[in-house]
């Protein structure tokens, strides 16, 4: 029963960190997108007794925080300046894939944001 709960919680943090995330890179309204980027980049969330924090939702979904905040800024960097994306794109510039350390360089090239240098992470 409780691997049945903790997949509950998985899936409910993956529902949250897709929604702040979308939210902060092309919410139509800019106060939706300043409360997202507080969630995401506002490293003091995490002493606050919050369970769904940034840093929470990302563990419970097996990414690496600060990982994932550098890809973000990267990539609303990429928004700001050129056409939009559709949701998958996004999405899909996101991804991180976890492989062995032998296919880790050809499986991941490509897929880092500006300034991830940590191959195969």
């Amino acid at each position: 029963m409780s691997s049945n709960r903790l997949t509950g919680l998985r899936a409910i943090a993956l529902g949250v960190l897709s929604q702040g995330i979308m939210d902060y890179l092309c919410h139509p309204q800019r106060h939706w997108q300043a409360d997202a980027q507080r969630w995401i980049f506002d490293l003091t969330a995490d002493t606050k007794p919050y369970f769904f924090t940034f840093t929470n939702c990302c563990e419970l979904v097996g990414c690496d925080p600060a990982r994932l905040r550098r890809r973000l800024r990267s990539l609303k960097q990429t928004l700001e300046r050129g056409p939009p994306l559709k949701r998958y794109e996004l999405l899909s510039r996101l991804m991180v894939y976890k492989q062995s350390p032998a296919n880790s360089k050809r499986a991941t090239r490509g897929v880092h944001a500006e300034g991830d240098h940590q191959a195969g992470v």
